[in-house]
């Protein structure tokens, strides 16, 4: 039935660690931005409570980023491609139903082509033939 979903407290406990590394800053630095405290910060990167969507929020906003941004799985590396991402979901939202169907066909050839050498031998290629209703 697919990919088994990701542990949400291990991807945001990554996504944290690879942004303070990006801002250089430790779980204190992090506690005095976002307000949360630093026994909570150290628990949620250990993975050892869950935290409340609002934690989870101001921990975002320290960042200037959304609540979604932090729990992406495979977060992108520069988190200035984050209004291109927002950017694509409002596109997405207000797409018709074929509209969404096109943006999904084109992301999957995109990672697919992105993951894979095209020239590899033996690989299947995303369908992208098939029309909205298959």
């Amino acid at each position: 039935m697919g990919d088994a979903r990701p542990d949400p407290r291990q991807v945001l406990a990554r996504n944290l660690r690879h942004l303070m590394s990006l801002k250089g800053w430790s779980q204190g630095r992090l506690s005095q931005k976002s307000g949360v405290s630093q026994k909570s910060i150290s628990n949620i990167l250990n993975q050892e409570k869950q935290p409340t969507l609002g934690t989870v929020d101001k921990l975002a906003a320290a960042f200037n980023l959304h609540l979604w941004h932090v729990m992406l799985p495979g977060m992108p590396g520069e988190i200035d491609d984050f209004p291109s991402v927002e950017r694509l979901f409002e596109c997405y939202a207000r797409a018709s139903d074929q509209g969404r169907h096109y943006i999904n066909r084109v992301a999957e050839r995109e990672a697919y082509y992105g993951r894979h050498d095209a020239s590899e031998p033996g690989r299947d290629e995303p369908d992208l033939k098939s029309g909205p209703d298959s």
